[in-house]
């Protein structure tokens, strides 16, 4: 169902804020795309499908809805390919085995047992908790040793006295290696705020169309549940002034954000997965009644993703990181699904962390595997169909990232040729078979 979006327009304060005074980034307000593009669209570029009239999201906009739809697909084949190979789920335990990450449930500690228990939206949280053989499964058990106290930088030191956003981040707080801040735009922390929860979002031209057609394909569908659906928007949601036909999207400019929060992620349960290729999962059997953690149905992948959880920011005024990156994926025509990946950025500095103080000693690690093939894990962990994070995302973050021996690089980002230089990649390329969507020499 296409839709049309038609809503009162905000007061400049509630369409974009100043940057808190504590931090250079602001994390909580999105910028507002869709008066940007309303006002700077780029030359020679149409909107897509949008209803003639309508603020258009630049996500939505021509030649790059067309360039990255194409790139999604094919990204779909490639990590249908790479999640699968066994070749990964062998290397992906032993990244876990060789970083001493626990190889059980009952090794970790309480707390951590109890983390990972916790996490039923994560893939691989069940598999982990169950000691089963899965690279989501090896993937989480890495990253749940990588985030122990014991990594955490010391954020009184006086080298961050005068870096308050460091001194005062909730977030990525892990040691990582020789990561060069000029060449990778998340090192050595992600400190950006590359995308937004969906139920932060105050504006509906904010969220892409594809968002926001499933939005509104979902309210249709839990009105028809309603005995009486103008009781439910004034009685249960508390929206005394309007009745089931304001359309979901005036409901939900009228919500407050904890109640946008359980409209979204509760009742139309936007967020999870509805990827049926389910074949590397410890239990894909559809019909298995352990497989009740997705609310949509056994049927579907079994966790949340970046793709329906998050809004990518196109814009910051107070970061340009944010807008740099932004416009050179829209440039390239590939994908974006959450920003560049921060659970990237961990796992592959922590072995690469590990690898180098092995290297040091008399064992070595001729025999570990390369961070190129942990970084073709973390491919097969977070792109589609799993649709945490974009091929684009996912390289970007490992630039950079050196042992002392191997660095990262992102040499090829016009396509995925920088797949061919590892046979594992290779044979990914061979079976999706597709040629990618190219960015205009014009």
């Amino acid at each position: 169902m296409k839709i049309d979006i038609h809503t009162p327009s905000p007061s400049p304060s509630a369409m974009i804020g100043s940057p808190a005074q504590s931090s250079p980034f602001r994390t909580d307000v999105l910028s507002d795309v869709g008066n940007a593009c309303a006002t700077s669209r780029p030359t020679n570029v149409a909107c897509g499908s949008q209803a003639p009239g309508a603020s258009c999201n630049y996500f939505d906009t021509e030649p790059y809805r067309t360039n990255s739809t194409t790139n999604h697909e094919l990204e779909m084949l490639l990590g249908k390919a790479l999640k699968s190979d066994p070749r990964l789920v062998g290397i992906a335990q032993r990244i876990r085995s060789l970083t001493g990450a626990p190889d059980r449930m009952a090794a970790f500690d309480e707390h951590e047992r109890d983390e990972i228990r916790s996490m039923k939206h994560i893939g691989g949280a069940h598999e982990l908790s169950e000691d089963t053989d899965t690279l989501d499964a090896h993937v989480l058990a890495t990253l749940t040793k990588a985030e122990r106290v014991e990594y955490n930088i010391d954020r009184s030191a006086t080298e961050y006295r005068d870096k308050p956003y460091i001194v005062n981040l909730e977030r990525r707080l892990c040691i990582f290696n020789s990561v060069s801040s000029k060449a990778n735009i998340i090192a050595p922390w992600n400190m950006h705020a590359f995308d937004l929860e969906i139920y932060k979002v105050t504006r509906p031209e904010q969220y892409p169309a594809r968002l926001s057609n499933l939005i509104a394909d979902r309210w249709t569908a839990l009105l028809a549940t309603k005995p009486d659906p103008d009781k439910f928007v004034q009685d249960d949601l508390c929206l005394e002034g309007l009745d089931a036909n304001a359309g979901v999207f005036h409901v939900l400019s009228s919500l407050d954000e904890s109640a946008r929060k359980t409209l979204l992620c509760d009742d139309l349960r936007i967020p999870w997965s509805t990827e049926e290729d389910i074949l590397d999962e410890n239990d894909n059997c559809p019909t298995s009644p352990t497989r009740l953690t997705n609310p949509l149905g056994s049927q579907f992948r079994q966790h949340t993703t970046g793709a329906r959880s998050n809004v990518v920011r196109y814009h910051d005024p107070a970061d340009p990181i944010v807008n740099a990156w932004v416009e050179k994926a829209m440039e390239l025509g590939k994908p974006v699904i959450s920003g560049p990946s921060g659970h990237a950025l961990r796992y592959l500095n922590h072995y690469a962390m590990c690898k180098e103080m092995v290297g040091y000693s008399t064992s070595g690690v001729a025999d570990w595997p390369t961070l190129a093939e942990a970084r073709l894990v973390m491919l097969a962990n977070l792109m589609p169909p799993k649709n945490h994070h974009s091929f684009h995302e996912i390289m970007l973050a490992g630039v950079g990232v050196t042992d002392g021996t191997e660095t990262l690089h992102y040499q090829h980002m016009e396509d995925y040729e920088d797949l061919a230089s590892h046979p594992i990649g290779r044979d990914a390329l061979d079976a999706a078979s597709m040629t990618p969507a190219r960015p205009s020499n014009n």
